[in-house]
């Protein structure tokens, strides 16, 4: 029951990213580059299907090409297929090693295929390459989470905060924490916030915040506002079920 209610967890929490990809050199005289650009349009145009089949071509023709194994991991993850994302972020790791995109990736694909371990593995090698990135720091602190250590995440988000205060994402991030680790009262106040505010103006992002206060009104036993909350973004069926995945996991705690 605790695993298919921390599955809609995982789905409501993990963050969605549009990662820019590292082109080809003189994209001009390479006529290769017409199939990256053509899949990154298709990307940016929501139909990851396409994309996929695009790159798998030109993947067919050059299989090591770390920008086509970078947006083959991005189109996968967009379909739902984290275990085969996390095979490509992986395979273009294997051509570059220091790649902090396809660590990124990576780390992402695991936490949304249930390895928590091994995204946090991944996260803490994105660590070691880049310094004080708050994309990363918070991305290791949701895999923490997802493995309940909760206090060494909120350490991480507030670590994040002391930095960088209006981070509206790392506030809500740790407000779900709380929430998670049986603080909803105190979390609420964070998880409002970020929610009603908006992130940024990125649609996607600012509905992962309203899902996060979701989740922390569960916790709390709001469970009509809750609903009210995942609505704004979720069909009714979809509603049922996040509602009825997170009452188990709250009975559970």
């Amino acid at each position: 029951m605790k695993t298919i209610a921390r599955a809609t967890i995982v789905c409501l929490a993990l963050a969605v990213s549009a990662c820019s990809v590292t082109r080809r050199s003189d994209l001009a005289r390479d006529p290769e580059a017409l199939d990256l650009r053509l899949a990154d349009a298709t990307l940016s145009a929501g139909s990851p299907a396409t994309a996929l089949r695009i790159l798998d071509d030109d993947l067919r023709r050059h299989p090591h090409d770390a920008p086509a194994l970078l947006r083959r991991g991005r189109a996968e993850a967009a379909l739902g297929r984290p275990a085969d994302a996390a095979q490509s972020f992986a395979s273009a790791l294997a051509v570059t090693p220091r790649s902090l995109e396809a660590l990124t990736g990576l780390a992402r694909a695991r936490a949304a295929g249930g390895d928590a371990v091994g995204s946090e593995a991944a996260w803490r090698q994105a660590a070691a390459l880049s310094s004080n990135d708050a994309q990363v720091e918070t991305g290791l602190a949701i895999a923490l989470d997802l493995q309940e250590r909760h206090t060494e995440a909120q350490a991480l988000y507030r670590t994040v905060l002391a930095r960088l205060p209006d981070d509206a994402i790392a506030r809500s991030d740790l407000g779900f924490s709380l929430a998670l680790s049986g603080r909803a009262a105190e979390g609420l106040p964070l998880l409002r916030q970020a929610a009603e505010g908006g992130i940024g103006g990125n649609p996607a992002v600012t509905a992962r915040a309203r899902h996060n206060f979701a989740v922390g009104l569960m916790m709390a036993g709001d469970e009509g506002q809750a609903r009210r909350v995942l609505s704004q973004d979720l069909p009714p069926s979809d509603v049922d079920s996040a509602v009825a995945g997170l009452r188990q996991f709250a009975a559970a705690q």
